[in-house]
């Protein structure tokens, strides 16, 4: 931690960022630990995945103004594959020996398989994102639940407003908007940034060309 703040405590408090310690094993620790450092004259609480970085402002506009009806709000966005459920244990088919590895080396062995148990019905399933928008007095009574071991499970804190029995609202996510959890995601989300950037530049030299022609 301290580290951290000796590299980055300067920039981001010029963006009024407070640093805090996050938690040892559980995400839903680090929210914890910096939802103590809210003020109490805070209307709401945005919580956002830093394995997230696409997230666009229209969309965090949107869900800011969902926010000032419903409080609990979150993006999410309909499942577009079939979706499988399979069995926990997986499977290694047998490899028959073939002569020619003792010439060549022995082959690549088979990757294995899960047994599918069943299809999953996708109706009326969305994949939740972030940020996720909270009436600030509701989200704290939800982590006044955390210390059961059920809701220690949740993998988001919108799970924990639904353990209280209060609504979650669901308002249209992003494509991309996705979560960077394998290496592939990280080099399709490199190659994003790059686009986005490239339209940004493009933007900025068609105004100052059309200002220069204002000029004149």
């Amino acid at each position: 931690l301290d580290a951290f703040r000796v590299q980055h405590a300067d920039k981001l408090g010029f963006h009024g960022v407070t640093i805090v310690a996050g938690g040892r094993t559980e995400r839903w620790q680090s929210v914890q630990k910096a939802l103590e450092t809210v003020r109490d004259n805070c209307t709401h609480v945005a919580v956002h995945d830093a394995a997230r970085p696409l997230a666009s402002p229209s969309l965090i506009d949107r869900l800011f103004e969902a926010a000032r009806h419903f409080e609990a709000v979150i993006p999410g966005l309909p499942l577009n594959g079939t979706l499988k459920r399979v069995a926990s244990n997986n499977q290694v088919p047998q490899q028959e020996r073939d002569p020619i590895d003792a010439i060549l080396g022995p082959t690549r062995p088979p990757a294995p398989g899960y047994r599918v148990v069943e299809t999953v019905d996708r109706t009326g399933v969305v994949e939740a994102q972030t940020p996720q928008i909270f009436a600030l007095p509701l989200l704290r009574r939800a982590y006044g639940l955390i210390g059961s071991r059920k809701n220690a499970t949740m993998t988001d804190d919108a799970g924990l407003v639904e353990a209280l029995g209060q609504p979650v609202y669901v308002i249209d996510g992003e494509a991309m908007n996705f979560k960077i959890t394998r290496p592939g995601d990280l080099k399709i989300a490199e190659a994003c940034q790059k686009m986005f950037e490239s339209k940004r530049v493009e933007r900025l030299g068609r105004k100052r060309r059309f200002a220069d022609k204002d000029d004149e």
